[in-house]
């Protein structure tokens, strides 16, 4: 119909920007960090108020490799009680990946209460999850520790180390 466009864009990556030159023309700038690398699924449109059209547009960014990202690398426990430490992937998988985490080294009665198996997908890489872990009463006024071993297949290691806050200090 002779109507110039207004292009419009959804699901911009962080840090990138679109501009409408209002000509049928637009430009798309995102200049990648180091922690960019994934997949980003883009949303082009335009439309002149009469017919629309639009383009999903799916850009790869290469970069660090696939990482699993802890929120502490220590963690306390309360004695008969809980603590917590979260979970989550660096990038966008590209594929399902989960994430297993398990004591290796220390006190027996510190253990994973819940959380013990992750599944991270394209989906929610990002979000953080949470692993709860428990600790046993006992009867001194030490504060045992347990490390746990963040892993997944193709991926380095992480470990956290809980310490137990004891209840007994004072008794």
């Amino acid at each position: 119909n002779g109507t110039i466009p207004s292009l419009t864009v959804s699901n911009l990556p962080a840090g990138a920007t679109f501009e409408d030159h209002h000509d049928g023309t637009g430009t798309f700038l995102w200049q990648t960090q180091p922690g960019d690398a994934g997949v980003y699924n883009v949303r082009f449109s335009a439309s002149d108020g009469e017919t629309a059209d639009e383009e999903l547009v799916r850009i790869d960014v290469e970069g660090a490799e696939l990482a699993i990202l802890t929120s502490t690398t220590n963690a306390n426990v309360r004695e008969g009680g809980e603590g917590r430490f979260f979970v989550r992937l660096n990038r966008n998988p590209g594929h399902s990946v989960v994430v297993n985490i398990a004591r290796s080294a220390g006190d027996t009665s510190v253990t994973v209460k819940s959380g013990a198996s992750r599944s991270f997908s394209t989906a929610n890489w990002g979000v953080w999850q949470p692993v709860t872990l428990a600790a046993g009463m006992d009867g001194n006024a030490s504060n045992e520790t347990a490390t746990f071993q963040v892993s997944a297949d193709g991926m380095t290691d992480q470990f956290v180390t809980a310490t137990v806050l004891d209840g007994n200090i004072g008794d």
